[in-house]
């Protein structure tokens, strides 16, 4: 288990130390059921896909034991899918490690915890193991079409969705459920063939999204993450991830402006522009902001978002609003299949981010030292950040009057 542990979720261990077929630390969902289909085999059942649509993976021809399990065969050092038989993307070998039998112990296994005269204590780890080129489709993960840098040692592009900070929550229903066009996600084929094929009107069903956020070496935290799996006809898809989209998108919109605005309290220097007739703000720590708002608010963003007390303060935002998210979703569905207006429900969705933003901003603001911050920067930022929250581009996201 703890050699299936490390080729499946291994990150870049320097030159030639490969990652994870799925690259480092991948983020893996799985369908699990209500209370009448919770059981070990009916969550192992819905995530087995049927024997045809596994085999169109790779290349089914491969069947020798060599070509399924890859410790049997001649070591390669790169192989793509077109190399390798569809079960090798659960027995990959991106690590080349060999278990020292030579000098075996008695004792009692670390993990069972049964008795053993033959227990293996040591291994050697040697660099030049499997590169597998992508794409690299893993029917169990979320899928990146994204082109990444080639300067990073995988190489390349189009791989599984890696476990990020922070965790999983509704956040990331665009591309766990449903294709994230603007990101370029998709969700994992076997989310993808039950959402179309398996699915039967009355049945409730969740997504399990789980993994390891690895920091090259090292482990820093296991997120795993439960949410239902809402379900609507085909002819209704659209309307469905579209209302999904906007509900989100105005979410992270009003997410990253309550950080803004913290940030504003802790670096910002507010200053008037006599042109604009309004505030424009300058940090400490950032030279050379933008003219252009949304790329200035990216900069902003992208300046904490590895700074733990915004991650956290980030992760209490998504987590306080995800009852309402779910509420007003089914509500906005319930008016699609019906439809009738769903504007009552939009308007409550925008007074729910607004003051989910105000109260983590108090929040945050409030547990620091007094004397630290300014008692006017914390006044006008609070002040940006309401005004923000019922702005413009929210409204236009949420299409509220």
């Amino acid at each position: 288990m703890a050699l299936m542990t490390m080729q499946m979720n291994a990150p870049g261990g320097g030159k030639g130390y490969r990652t994870s077929l799925r690259g480092g630390g991948p983020l893996t969902t799985l369908v699990l059921g209500d209370s009448n289909f919770d059981t070990l085999w009916h969550s192992i059942w819905l995530n087995v896909l049927e024997l045809k649509t596994f085999l169109s993976f790779c290349n089914s021809e491969k069947t020798s034991h060599s070509n399924l399990f890859p410790w049997l065969a001649k070591h390669r050092t790169k192989v793509t899918e077109q190399d390798i038989h569809p079960a090798q993307y659960f027995w990959a070998t991106s690590r080349r490690i060999r278990l020292d039998v030579e000098k075996l112990e008695g004792g009692f296994c670390d993990l069972c915890p049964t008795a053993s005269h033959s227990l293996i204590t040591k291994y050697k780890e040697v660099n030049r193991g499997t590169e597998y080129k992508a794409p690299m489709k893993h029917p169990l993960s979320p899928f990146d079409k994204r082109t990444r840098s080639a300067k990073k040692e995988d190489g390349a592009r189009n791989k599984a969705l890696l476990t990020q900070p922070g965790g999983v929550s509704y956040r990331h229903w665009l591309g766990l459920v449903v294709n994230n066009v603007d990101e370029g996600i998709e969700p994992a084929r076997i989310v993808h063939e039950f959402l179309q094929q398996r699915w039967k009107t009355g049945w409730q069903f969740r997504l399990w999204a789980f993994g390891y956020d690895m920091d090259k070496m090292k482990a820093r935290c296991w997120y795993e993450s439960k949410m239902p799996l809402l379900t609507v006809d085909p002819g209704r898809a659209d309307a469905y991830e579209g209302i999904i989209a906007r509900l989100i998108n105005a979410a992270k919109l009003v997410a990253v402006n309550t950080k803004i605005a913290v940030k504003r309290v802790l670096h910002g220097e507010p200053e008037f522009d006599p042109i604009g007739r309004k505030v424009k703000w300058k940090y400490r720590d950032i030279k050379n902001l933008p003219f252009d708002e949304e790329k200035a608010e990216k900069k902003i963003d992208n300046s904490v978002r590895t700074i733990s007390s915004f991650m956290l303060l980030e992760t209490a935002f998504w987590h306080s609003t995800e009852s309402i998210f779910y509420e007003v979703l089914n509500g906005l569905l319930k008016c699609v299949k019906d439809g009738t207006d769903g504007q009552v429900f939009w308007e409550r969705w925008q007074e729910a981010l607004s003051k989910e933003a105000e109260r983590q901003f108090d929040l945050f603001v409030g547990s620091g030292p007094v004397e630290d911050t300014e008692t006017k920067n914390v006044a006008l930022a609070r002040k940006e950040l309401k005004d923000l929250s019922g702005s413009r581009r929210i409204q236009q996201i949420l299409n509220v009057p």
